[in-house]
């Protein structure tokens, strides 16, 4: 028998895999070419084991890589050698044979699970409020002239136009007023605010319908009255300007500014008289410094004469309007002020200035009051 070489054992292998032996039609009816012995089939995977140099199909770049990594000593004989690991965990067999324990996953298994996982849900952060589209209107009409009424009415247009008005925009709009007119750090014209306020009015009138301008005038009183309360009223507000609650400068002069603006929108209607009088009553009720004073006088010269043209008796129920300045309605107003500022002392502020000796602030701030309502009513000076 000749010598098998590694080529003739290649051949074998492959003759092995596809026969080429002639059947006979038995043969080939019953299957038997097509079918191997299992000794046949072990000699194959022996062949294939033995003869088939796998490493040298291998890139040298990966089979020196593997080289290296076999002949890497392992850690772990490196640090305890033969020795058992000292830092092992004691085996401690369980009672309850029932549940077998489970095997730890190895890291990169127990990693792959945890990334597959499903993460736990956090609270995300509220999305920024869009700024509305008529912010860029609002301010280009608050800073232009007030005597530009041109410029005011196509300005309170464009913003009419420029949103739907439901209830929250409106709301949200007459805030905006609210909050431009009285910041001590506004960018606006603050004489411009109200003339522009009555035009934003018209043209809500007159874009949608008289139930959108009546109640855009709605939110705008109900955010100015609500916000003077705050600032001015003690009893209702622990924010108000008194000696209990220390404000800052820009406090008070926003608390000013604001009181202006309220006796602007009477001058145009959108605040009624009967506002301005319980204004009044809040100031005149809390009167415990000299910024009182100065809200009193600035409210009272910003809605101006025609705030007094209306009947003020209590004695007389009819709805008659005067067309110069009641006589009675100043009086009745004196009587509840003046006695209010004879209890307080010069120099007493809410800021802690201390007024020089000798001076008469006070006095001065009142007699201002005086002087202008009898400008008004040539009555009150005889």
């Amino acid at each position: 028998m000749p010598a098998t070489t590694p080529n003739s054992e290649l051949r074998e292998f492959f003759c092995a895999l596809h026969p080429t032996r002639t059947s006979s039609p038995s043969s080939v009816s019953s299957g038997s070419t097509l079918a191997l012995d299992e000794d046949e089939i072990q000699s194959i995977f022996d062949l294939d084991k033995e003869s088939y140099d796998f490493e040298s199909q291998l890139p040298q770049s990966i089979r020196e890589m593997l080289d290296d990594m076999l002949d890497e000593p392992d850690p772990y004989d490196t640090r305890f050698g033969k020795e058992l690991n000292p830092q092992a965990a004691p085996f401690i067999p369980s009672a309850d044979l029932s549940k077998p324990s489970r095997a730890p996953l190895p890291s990169i298994i127990r990693a792959r699970v945890l990334a597959e996982s499903v993460r736990p849900s956090f609270p995300a952060l509220p999305k920024p409020t869009p700024t509305p589209s008529w912010i860029a209107i609002f301010r280009s009409g608050s800073t232009a002239l007030p005597t530009n009424s041109t410029i005011l009415a196509e300005r309170a247009t464009e913003l009419a136009h420029s949103n739907y008005w439901h209830a929250t925009a409106l709301a949200e709009l007459a805030q905006h007023f609210c909050w431009k007119a009285s910041a001590a750090d506004s960018d606006v014209i603050r004489e411009t605010m109200a003339p522009f306020a009555w035009q934003v009015y018209r043209a809500l009138w007159d874009a949608f319908s008289q139930d959108t301008a009546l109640s855009f005038v709605w939110h705008l009183r109900e955010s100015l009255l609500g916000t003077f309360k705050g600032c001015w009223s003690a009893s209702d507000s622990a924010k108000a300007i008194s000696y209990h609650f220390t404000p800052s400068e820009e406090y008070v002069a926003s608390a000013n500014w604001l009181a202006a603006f309220i006796g602007s929108l009477f001058t145009f209607d959108l605040i009624h008289v009967q506002h301005i009088k319980w204004c009044l009553s809040i100031l005149v009720h809390e009167l415990s410094s000299l910024e009182h004073i100065t809200a009193i006088s600035t409210l009272i010269e910003h809605a101006g004469p025609e705030l007094w043209c209306y009947p003020g008796g209590v004695t007389d129920p009819s709805p008659r309007v005067t067309v110069e300045p009641s006589l009675e309605m100043i009086h009745l107003f004196l009587t509840s002020f003046v006695p209010k500022t004879l209890n307080l002392g010069n120099g007493s502020s809410v800021l802690a200035r201390t007024v020089t000796a000798g001076t008469s602030e006070r006095d001065l701030k009142v007699q201002k009051i005086i002087d202008l309502l009898g400008y008004w009513c040539t009555e009150l000076e005889e």
